[in-house]
């Protein structure tokens, strides 16, 4: 598939022939890595606390220079595979049950990085390429919910690096990244409001789908209105629900016909 401005595409779908794999840790730091893996997977509050920030600590000091002191690449396959064998203990367990049900889903042989080839994002910026990634939450909901998230985040730390790259946001302005993401509500993470305030100084342009207000109202009350504040542009079409309607109209004002 290719576009009429030459950008190639690649495609991470569960069904179609040729599915490219991602490795979303790939060219980062550990910290980096560690941030991404922290915020993609769910992690219970108050004194469970504990068991995260041991997991975390034993995959940052521990797990990512043992891999690497195999001769193998840094993935979330072989995380959880080495992990598996080598830190499997109380305080690992609820992410290693996590890890453990992706990597048993079909994505997980999309995820593999054995012989180094796998892509990362910031490959797809620089090549400037256009990448696809089918994300069924009907199918597929607590996983597809964790992917979204961690390419999400990727996204965000690269958003960091392109900061620095770029002078000012004329500069990143000229050199634009598109991220468009469908059902928006489906895959929110906690740091999206900062994608969406802070990705334009890096010349990320962020369209983001929903059915619904209520989509994103659902999850946080502030979040909706964070969201609209940020927004430059609003598509929207027909609206059947009247407060919506009202919303609506009270943010972008209205006019007679």
């Amino acid at each position: 598939m290719t576009f009429k401005n030459k950008f190639k595409s690649i495609i991470f779908l569960l069904i179609s022939y040729g599915n490219a794999k991602f490795n979303p840790l790939k060219n980062f730091n550990d910290s980096q890595m560690s941030t991404l893996i922290e915020n993609a997977f769910e992690w219970s509050d108050g004194e469970a606390r504990y068991y995260r920030d041991t997991t975390v600590n034993i995959i940052t000091s521990k797990v990512y220079d043992e891999i690497r002191a195999s001769g193998k690449n840094i993935s979330l396959p072989e995380i959880y595979r080495h992990m598996s064998e080598h830190h499997s203990g109380k305080e690992t367990s609820g992410f290693l049950s996590q890890l453990s049900i992706l990597m048993k889903s079909p994505f997980a042989k999309l995820l593999e990085d054995l012989d180094g080839e796998a892509l990362s994002l910031m490959e797809v910026i620089t090549e400037k390429k256009c990448v696809y990634f089918g994300l069924s939450v009907m199918g597929y909901g607590a996983i597809s919910r964790t992917l979204g998230k961690l390419f999400l985040g990727e996204i965000q730390i690269h958003t960091h690096t392109l900061g620095i790259t770029y002078e000012d946001n004329a500069t990143g302005g000229k050199n634009p990244i598109t991220v468009i993401i469908d059902e928006a509500g489906s895959l929110y993470f906690k740091d999206l409001i900062n994608l969406q305030n802070k990705g334009r100084s890096s010349g990320i342009r962020l369209v983001l789908a929903t059915q619904t207000m209520a989509d994103f109202e659902q999850i946080d009350p502030i979040l909706l209105k964070q969201i609209i504040n940020n927004t430059g542009c609003f598509l929207i079409f027909s609206q059947t629900n009247n407060d919506d309607a009202e919303k609506i109209a009270q943010t972008i004002g209205t006019y007679k016909t």
